[in-house]
């Protein structure tokens, strides 16, 4: 017998009119039954019981079907939702790799001219080819602010060299590996220069940024910057906004500033951002720095 709403009605009807033929239930009453009333009873009954044995079989194969079916289409949809992350990925890498490959042709062709024909070809031009060099060669560079170089930290301690440094932010923000780093500028008395610290991808500086305020959360870094390694035109124009917002603040404390986007912008301040704000004044200063390299 196979399962379903109708068979289980069915059912119920038949062991209820099994039931109706023999009336009450009670062990005086059956007592007083005719043999044969008892025996019809039993054999109905039987038969009913068997039925409903059977259904069961029936509704307990359709569960099993049912979670097979269930489970084989959790495995399809997980199946198709990593073609479609790896499809992706493919074309966010072909898209990246091609754009390079057009940015390099480009730079080189115009290069090669410019040292062809040199004399015939505008300054303006020259300055255009270094500055989209230059400019994929930053989006590699990660700048941290406010480590301590070696040299001038507790000799009563063990030191951190710049190494353990760079490794240590980068665990923080979620990443594991680098290139190379540098300290930018020359030394001064009293100051520790910023780190640029080579990543291999691009993405990476922006995962790392992004991540930025998971070292406030730390002891030993939470007076650690992260930014992205600017130009020199890019760092003047950051000055000119961090000099706006400051003046911007003093006028108006009770509102919450923030540069996004290139522009200030402002918010109510609340508890959390008053704390932030009394930091904010170093990675400001930190982030207009002009003896990054």
């Amino acid at each position: 017998m196979e399962f379903s709403l109708v068979a289980l009605h069915r059912m119920d009807a038949d062991l209820a009119a099994v039931l109706k033929t023999i009336g009450n239930l009670d062990q005086t009453a059956l007592k007083g039954k005719n043999k044969d009333i008892l025996i019809g009873f039993v054999q109905n009954l039987a038969g009913a019981v068997n039925k409903s044995q059977l259904l069961l079989k029936s509704a307990a194969a359709k569960v099993d079907d049912m979670k097979s079916d269930a489970l084989n289409n959790q495995k399809t949809l997980i199946g198709l939702q990593t073609e479609v992350i790896q499809k992706k990925s493919e074309q966010l890498k072909s898209v990246e790799t091609t754009v390079k490959e057009e940015i390099k042709t480009w730079a080189g062709v115009v290069t090669k001219s410019c040292s062809n024909m040199s004399t015939a070809i505008p300054k303006k031009l020259k300055e255009l080819v270094s500055a989209a060099e230059t400019a994929e060669d930053r989006s590699h560079n990660l700048v941290i602010f406010g480590a301590t170089e070696e040299e001038d930290q507790d000799k009563e301690h063990t030191p951190v060299t710049d190494d353990m440094c760079v490794s240590k932010i980068l665990d923080i923000v979620g990443l594991r590996c680098f290139v190379k780093h540098h300290r930018a500028g020359p030394k001064k008395a009293g100051q520790s220069r910023p780190l640029i610290v080579r990543m291999q991808e691009p993405y990476m500086v922006m995962r790392a940024l992004a991540n930025s305020k998971l070292l406030k959360e730390t002891l030993c870094y939470r007076t650690c910057y992260l930014a992205p390694d600017r130009s020199p035109e890019q760092r003047a124009a950051h000055r000119q906004l961090i000099t706006e917002m400051k003046k911007r603040r003093e006028e108006q404390p009770e509102m919450y500033f923030f540069i996004k986007g290139g522009d200030v912008c402002c918010v109510e301040r609340t508890v959390k951002q008053a704390t932030d704000v009394a930091l904010l004044g170093t990675v400001d200063d930190c982030f207009g720095e002009s003896d990054i390299s």
